[in-house]
């Protein structure tokens, strides 16, 4: 069993660079320099729901019909979801979506959905409060 401090590291996962103290809340958190290489499993670059041409032409549609009626525009922003799982050269990882964004983790143990993932590298003050 790993340890918590190898699992919620400031180093990538993948390349070992430094990172800041924001990615130790994540679990074998990546660095965006290794994230921006990542791959959908149709080995596509990987996209947040955001990025997604359906997305861009259901706000397009409802700016014309702001700008017809004179209604203020307000776009519609997706859920927090995206391409699950990723991978980077190869290796599997899972992406959290939130507010916009993301954070991607390495998966070390083959895990079917991010669910699991969470599961095996919940902290063990977490596992405690759980069971």
């Amino acid at each position: 069993m790993e340890n918590e401090e190898s699992i919620y590291s400031t180093t990538c996962d993948i390349c070992g660079c430094k990172m800041n103290d924001f990615s130790r809340g994540y679990p074998h958190s990546v660095c965006k320099k290794c994230d921006a290489r990542a791959l959908n499993d149709k080995g596509e670059p990987a996209k947040h729901m955001s990025q997604y041409p359906e997305f861009a032409e259901i706000n397009r549609k409802r700016r014309e019909e702001a700008e017809k009626t004179g209604e203020e525009f307000v776009a519609v922003m997706p859920d927090d979801h995206g391409d699950n799982p990723i991978f980077i050269d190869g290796i599997k990882c899972w992406r959290r979506y939130r507010f916009g964004g993301w954070i991607t983790m390495r998966d070390r143990y083959d895990c079917t959905d991010i669910s699991e993932f969470y599961e095996k590298t919940r902290k063990p003050s977490h596992r405690e409060e759980a069971e």
